[in-house]
């Protein structure tokens, strides 16, 4: 069974393009531009991986990312943003692609994270295409 990805994020060209390459390479995504029909997916459906692309007007990434992985332990959580995570985002991140970025970048993150559930790996571990040293 293909795993399945939640898209959330405030731009909508950002949400389609990720959403349309997810898909055609054989991904199930959906996508959500609201945390509150995100959050009711979350509640209902067991997904693989959100995919956050930040600059939301919820309270912040941490919150919504901590509320996610609380409703859902083993979810696997890839973040888009300018910059990597703050310190208190990091427990909660995954994989850090940072923008602009290609979508290759994004496919790879994702390819990583579900390789890491399936070693049931508890460690953040970070990937994309930002060199560790960047981001540490």
């Amino acid at each position: 069974m293909s795993p399945i990805v939640l898209v959330l994020g405030k731009d909508p060209l950002t949400r389609e393009v990720v959403l349309y390459n997810l898909n055609n390479c054989g991904y199930l995504a959906v996508e959500f531009e609201e945390y509150l029909h995100a959050h009711r997916a979350l509640s209902d459906v067991k997904f693989d991986v959100l995919i956050i692309s930040a600059g939301h007007t919820y309270p912040d990434e941490y919150e919504l990312l901590r509320h996610a992985k609380k409703l859902q332990p083993g979810l696997r959580t890839i973040l888009i943003d300018d910059a990597p995570p703050h310190e208190a985002t990091t427990p909660y991140v995954d994989a850090f692609v940072q923008r602009p970025f290609r979508m290759s970048c994004v496919l790879d993150a994702l390819k990583q994270v579900l390789f890491h559930q399936q070693q049931s790996e508890p460690e953040v571990t970070w990937r994309g295409c930002l060199p560790s040293s960047t981001i540490h």
